[in-house]
């Protein structure tokens, strides 16, 4: 990989110290798999640990499932560090690190996933599947009840997801306090 064409990777990559790499702006499947391939690169040096630091308003949750699987599955320990915004298929990408920490200014954002409904006006098949697989994914990474979840995916009527500041997602369950980055 030609290492000056780095668009994700903050730094320079030492084997046994942290590396940083980022993912901001919009999940598509161009920025996923530019992320997915600078990702594994990092991983192959053998960094200590891996942070990766989301500011994304989301996308879509096919490309975005890649780079969760990319970020779940590394040999190395992670971090996710939401820097600004971590919403829609962002949230799952924050999700996806061994530790999931927020800056005390950040937002999170979780909702359903949406794509044009069926004729008769249900979700389609393939939203049902997407819902139940990030549903799982948040019930297994924050130990929350499958109810507790699906309200907060759910939102209040009329609003477009359900939105956290660090203290809301303490309150909820979601981190503790202790993942909380306070900054000056």
């Amino acid at each position: 990989m030609n290492s000056t064409s780095f668009s994700h990777i903050v730094g320079e990559l030492r084997q046994g110290e942290p590396a940083t790499i980022r993912f901001y702006g919009k999940i598509t499947e161009e920025s996923a798999s530019r992320f997915n391939n600078e990702f594994d690169y990092a991983e192959s040096i053998r960094p200590s640990l891996i942070r990766v630091l989301i500011n994304c308003e989301g996308g879509s949750v096919l490309h975005g499932m890649s780079s969760y699987a990319t970020i779940q599955n590394s040999s190395v320990p992670t971090e996710c560090i939401n820097e600004g915004m971590a919403a829609s298929m962002g949230s799952v990408l924050w999700a996806a690190g061994d530790r999931s920490l927020m800056r005390d200014y950040s937002i999170l954002m979780i909702h359903n996933p949406f794509l044009p409904s069926s004729e008769e006006g249900k979700p389609s098949d393939m939203v049902l599947a997407f819902t139940k697989q990030i549903k799982t994914i948040y019930r297994k990474r924050f130990g929350l009840t499958e109810a507790h979840i699906e309200s907060i995916m759910n939102g209040e009527a009329g609003k477009d997801g359900t939105f956290f500041d660090c203290e809301g997602a303490v309150r909820s369950g979601i981190i503790s306090s202790d993942n909380v980055l306070v900054t000056s």
